[in-house]
């Protein structure tokens, strides 16, 4: 054998000695490496000064909530903590659920887990006036038995993620009612930050596999840029928007097909499933909600009928029962008391379909 190909052969036998080497350095150290919190900061209300007066608070003065990186949703809530929304303590639980650790399902006991995104998990809002611990209340008096609301909103996750956390911690929650809720985070737009490229993702996955791109990024993640929400538009505070700048994080058709998922995932844990459309300030308006939000509810109430599921038309109760810019503290987020509101309106929704 010639001696350059000697020396070539010798080289890659030698770079892939000293990859095995740092691999198997890297699955030793990993067990004893945690991931650092990275912040995810909450999305900020837009330029609608006015609007921003009269809301109780300004959701960009709540602060972010800690987060953990994780691979099937890209972030979650840190379990096993207490994080602050704002100045309140939120407790979460070993599944990385907001509320307490949950034993097994008692025989007559229901079940009620939420999914969505900071509006469900009830951000600035203490736990037991979220509307999912407001509808179960409401709902045990109703049917007479015990009814546990599990909050599984984790703020800024979309559909997609939404199907993986249910995909995930479902089995584990054992509910008997499944509340999908997603709407805003799959409005909002993404700018690149929070859902990696089709290529960067088609290379991601695969390295995943080796514990050395895994510790890597744990060591490298301080040193990255953060992740953050964008608004949905650059539209004076309107949520929604047209246009290439107006475009959804979560396309419509995917949306769909991941409420369809969610719902078909409910059917094998044994859970009834149930769409919950969230409410607004903009519903106040006699105008109504943008084009784009109301394309976005209709999806929700037409994959109810498909699958014979209650649908929740939380816009419509806010009109009805009194509902006011005072029931928000920004754009989208309920505070107290639209958290009662919504709380009212699903366990309404729900009372006559067992």
């Amino acid at each position: 054998m010639p001696t350059v190909s000697r020396r070539v052969l010798f080289s890659v036998a030698a770079v892939v000695g000293v990859l095995w080497l740092v691999e198997g350095a890297a699955w030793f150290v990993e067990p004893h490496v945690k991931p650092p919190t990275r912040t995810l900061p909450p999305p900020s209300p837009g330029r609608d000064e006015a609007f921003l007066q009269q809301a109780a608070r300004a959701r960009d003065q709540l602060g972010g909530i800690v987060m953990v990186q994780d691979d099937a949703t890209e972030w979650a809530l840190p379990a096993d903590r207490i994080v602050m929304s704002g100045d309140v303590p939120c407790r979460i639980n070993t599944l990385g659920l907001r509320g307490p650790d949950l034993g097994p399902r008692a025989p007559d006991e229901e079940r009620i887990l939420t999914l969505g995104d900071s509006s469900v998990f009830g951000d600035g809002v203490p736990e037991a006036a979220v509307f999912s611990s407001v509808a179960a209340e409401k709902l045990a008096a109703t049917w007479g038995r015990p009814v546990t609301g599990v909050i599984g909103g984790v703020p800024g996750h979309d559909s997609s993620q939404a199907l993986a956390r249910l995909r995930e911690k479902g089995a584990a929650v054992a509910p008997t009612w499944i509340v999908v809720a997603t709407l805003w985070s799959d409005l909002y737009k993404d700018r690149g930050l929070l859902r990696p490229s089709q290529t960067v993702e088609a290379v991601r996955t695969p390295l995943r596999a080796f514990a050395t791109y895994r510790v890597a990024r744990i060591f490298l993640t301080p040193f990255m840029r953060e992740r953050k929400v964008g608004w949905i538009a650059d539209m004076d505070g309107d949520v929604g928007g047209q246009g290439e700048e107006g475009r959804s994080r979560v396309r419509l058709r995917d949306y769909v097909d991941n409420l369809r998922a969610m719902a078909d995932h409910a059917g094998t844990l044994g859970a009834r499933v149930a769409f919950l459309a969230l409410p607004a300030p903009v519903d106040l308006d006699p105008a109504g909600a943008p084009e784009e939000v109301a394309e976005y509810r209709a999806a929700l109430a037409r994959v109810a009928e498909e699958r014979g599921a209650p649908f929740v038309d939380g816009p419509a109760w806010l009109r009805t029962n009194g509902g006011t810019i005072g029931h928000f503290a920004d754009q989208v987020h309920p505070n107290v008391h639209g958290h009662k509101l919504v709380g009212e309106a699903l366990a309404a929704g729900l009372a006559n379909a067992r």
